[in-house]
């Protein structure tokens, strides 16, 4: 957010800072967080009013747990309970039963003081709140609930309203100070033109107070540049009169009115999606360019089969949603259809078949579940048709150039795709599909074809898909085996292919002559390269055993053959290696490496007889790089310093055999992330350790050599720590004072070493006398056994040590933690009850 752009705010952020931070509604005997309520019409800066305080500092150090949702007009309680519990725990919710998703809620916030943000409310029934408000009712002290809305009766339906702030519109001279920001570049606004200044303070009196209109209109005047005939003719449109409801300002339909022809097109094609929907920027510009809205950079700027002005309308665009509702009623007219993965309302669209002029369909847009029974597409899309129609839907859809099947839970293409031959654009992402038909390889203006999802079970292209010259995007190539599909030769004629690729399968080459002619150093135009010497993703690389029955029968000097024969460009930013079962990596990579200054990223995993690493400190722009299962690699020399300047990622995991890292990475000078996990052959840092890490914020080291650990705790960790993930026994052998030293961690990660390393770290040398005796952590809530305890400050800590030996210490933790895990297990609960308990202690100290 560009607080620049915002004006005038001040008090009302203050106004309702204080009603989230006050302790008068923190009474024990309420049941439910309070609910603070910002009111006001469209346009007036509700929710950014929301986002200021939700990333106020002050606010975010307050509550430890903080969650954002957007309701809008459908108040789905299922939907946004799930929500809330992803935002809260930052991972993906599978619950379906609305109970267990609120059970699971109600776990996660119980004892934790925390923030919720509900924007854009429309619902004006008590029964909805009542039944999202069930997992708040254990809500901790000082816990609250942000509602943003524009209806009072919104804010009556909700019983636990303790304050509604009204906000107020700005005054003429904010939206003019508004309309300047957006309207001049920063050097120019402090001398507008006398003429430009009297004309926009008319402009800005026409935007009445909202921030949003006057926002809109500056952009607006920006792109007409600072042109007086231009701004007098946008002053006295009559767009101004046009205004309707309060829904849609004037000023944004006059920023409407005044956009290009084709920029209009691109603008209504976003109302096929749903609202609110999480736009992917690429693929949707790769849309526009399928419809020929817009067109690629170097190409002419003229329309290519742009509809014309008068079609721009809502009979052109419709959208179903998934309450069955039309955003327009589907007609011959209609060009552009998208439809939710819901079986049901697909069967009842039996009118789609008159839109014969289709040109985009999208199905599953709306929501990511897949149909129960992965039917046939051809025979799910086929019902859409009058029962007595002999000719299948593919056959009317003539004219289609963008299919997106994205989310709609399929597993089977039919043959009948290739009919459509002005296909441009298609969708297969989140799609079960095993294969693609041999009839897709008709489909010569096809330039886009996205199967990212489909990864796991696509083992094959059809052959002759190497002729599709025109595509552009195609991010996975599976090579078949003994011509069961599409071999690495088919590349060759896939000349245009630009961006990510990924070509897996590669030990399927027979012919290294194929590798050859795809001559990947002259497709300059490919700046993400992966190569896998294996089926499919490499998502199992902790199956050693399996991966280790390939390196047994693979041909090692195939491999080295072809990875030196696909050389990539010395235009490329990413590369990845994966399987890879040479002796030692290609020539371009250990001698000409420094040729590739603009590679940024670099990942080489499951290289399992590798001996040497490339000298990859060569590379001047390198920022992240991943090292995984090089097992055979024993050392890591490099210069101690003039290398990796720019690194700012490191991670080293399962390197079994590594002893010596390289002897620049105590002096990185940029790097934010390392993590050395399954390393046990390393004894020691280079120097001076970690300690002149000054950018370090994300620490992981677990699963390496007791002489490792002792180093770590000889000389401690750096102070800029946000993130810390080690072993437990490290942090139950520091001194007293544990990690509080550590002022800026946010979040601490314990593991049980999976590395027997015979000896108990306990025996360090370390006086564990003085140690802070714990709580067991189940007392909290927390299935963990008895095994572990936590912090707790006790009168004899040994005494309790004798009683329980087999029990686990924890020293003291950062005051400022907000998240604490113990093997995956959150026990970020913990640590608001050891506030209190300090809290309380200060309060009432103890007299001796």
């Amino acid at each position: 957010m560009d607080q620049s752009l915002i004006l005038n705010r001040n008090e009302d952020l203050d106004a309702v800072k204080t009603q989230l931070l006050s302790n008068t509604h923190q009474t024990n005997n309420r049941k439910n967080a309070p609910v603070v309520a910002i009111v006001g019409m469209g346009g007036l800066g509700k929710t950014t009013l929301a986002q200021l305080l939700y990333n106020d500092s002050n606010v975010k150090d307050y509550f430890p747990t903080r969650a954002w949702v957007c309701v809008s007009n459908d108040f789905n309680v299922e939907r946004l309970s799930k929500e809330i519990l992803e935002s809260t725990s930052g991972s993906a919710c599978k619950l379906e039963n609305l109970d267990q998703i609120q059970r699971k809620l109600e776990e996660r916030l119980g004892g934790n003081r925390f923030l919720l943000v509900l924007d854009d409310v429309w619902s004006e029934k008590p029964r909805d709140w009542e039944a999202l408000r069930v997992p708040f009712r254990i809500a901790e002290k000082g816990s609250r609930i942000i509602v943003t809305t524009r209806s009072r009766k919104t804010v009556s339906s909700i019983r636990d309203t303790i304050y509604a702030h009204d906000l107020q519109i700005l005054s003429n001279e904010s939206c003019w100070e508004l309309i300047k920001r957006r309207a001049f570049a920063e050097e120019t606004m402090l001398s507008v033109e006398p003429g430009l200044e009297a004309i926009g303070r008319e402009v800005a009196k026409k935007c009445k107070g909202l921030p949003l209109a006057a926002s809109t209109i500056g952009s607006l005047l920006y792109s007409s540049k600072p042109d007086v005939e231009e701004w007098e003719n946008i002053l006295q449109s009559d767009m101004w009169n046009s205004e309707g409801d309060d829904e849609l300002p004037a000023s944004l339909s006059l920023s409407y009115h005044y956009l290009p022809l084709h920029l209009k097109h691109c603008f209504a094609y976003c109302s096929l999606f749903p609202k609110d929907h999480e736009f992917d920027k690429k693929h949707l510009v790769q849309m526009w360019i399928a419809e020929g809205f817009v067109l690629p950079a170097k190409q002419d700027k003229r329309l290519l089969g742009a509809v014309g002005a008068g079609l721009v309308s809502g009979e052109i665009y419709c959208r179903i949603g998934s309450s069955g509702k039309y955003s327009f009623e589907i007609s011959k007219n209609t060009r552009h259809l998208s439809l939710p993965n819901d079986e049901e309302h697909l069967r009842n669209v039996e009118s789609a078949h008159e839109s014969k002029c289709l040109s985009t369909l999208m199905v599953g847009i709306i929501e990511s579940a897949g149909w129960t029974d992965k039917e046939n597409i051809d025979d799910i899309l086929n019902s859409m048709l009058p029962k007595k129609a002999p000719v299948g839907l593919w056959e009317n859809l003539r004219c289609l150039r963008v299919l997106s099947l994205s989310g709609a839970g399929i597993n089977e293409i039919p043959e009948s795709i290739g009919n459509l031959k002005h296909l441009r654009y298609i969708n297969l992402s989140s799609f079960w599909v095993t294969e693609l038909p041999e009839s897709i390889c008709k489909l010569y203006h096809l330039e886009i074809l996205i199967q990212d999802d489909c990864l796991m079970k696509m083992a094959r292209l059809p052959q002759g898909i190497g002729r599709l010259s025109c595509l552009k995007t195609m991010p996975h190539f599976p090579v078949a085996k003994d011509g069961g599909g599409a071999g690495l030769g088919e590349l060759k004629g896939l000349q245009c292919l630009e961006g990510a690729l990924c070509i897996h399968g590669l030990h399927n080459v027979s012919n290294v002559a194929e590798a050859t002619e795809v001559n990947l150093r002259d497709r300059s135009r490919i700046h993400e390269l992966e190569l896998c010497f294996g089926d499919g993703p490499d998502l199992f690389l902790e199956l050693f055993d399996k991966a280790q029955a390939r390196d047994v029968q693979s041909d090692k000097g195939m491999d080295a053959e072809v990875l030196e024969a696909l050389q990539p460009h010395t235009e490329l930013r990413r590369l990845e290696i994966d399987r890879y079962c040479g002796d030692n990596f290609p020539p371009w990579m250990m001698n000409g490496l420094s040729r590739y200054r603009k590679l940024v990223s670099v990942r080489l995993g499951s290289c399992y007889k590798c001996r040497s690493l490339p000298p990859l400190g060569q590379l001047p722009l390198l920022e992240s790089l991943t090292l995984e299962w090089i097992v055979e690699v024993e050392e890591w020399p490099g210069a101690e310093s003039g290398e990796f300047l720019c690194l700012q990622r490191l991670k080293i995991i399962n390197c079994q055999k590594l002893r010596q890292l390289h002897p620049a990475l105590g002096s990185i000078p940029k790097l934010s992330l390392l993590k050395i996990s399954g390393c046990p052959g390393l004894t020691s840092l280079p120097n001076p350790g970690l300690i002149n890490l000054t950018s370090l914020k994300d620490l992981t080291i677990t699963d390496c050599s007791d002489t490792l650990k002792r180093q770590l705790l000889d000389e401690g960790f750096p102070l800029c720590l946000t993130h810390l993930e080690i072993d437990s026994e490290v942090l139950m052998a520091l001194p007293s004072r544990g990690l509080r030293d550590l002022s800026c961690l946010e979040e601490l990660e314990l593991r049980e070493p999976t590395q027997d390393s015979g000896e108990d770290i306990s025996d360090f040398g370390y006086d564990l006398s003085d140690v802070w005796g714990v709580q067991d952590i189940s007392d909290f809530g927390y299935n963990l056994g008895d095994e572990w305890g936590v912090i707790e400050p006790t009168e004899d800590s040994r005494d309790l040590e004798e009683g329980n030996p087999t029990k686990k210490f924890l020293p003291k933790l950062p005051t400022n933690l907000r998240r604490f895990l113990v093997n995956n297990e959150d026990c970020t609960h913990y640590l608001h009850s050891q506030e209190r308990r300090e809290e309380e202690e200060i309060k009432s100290p103890k007299i001796s």
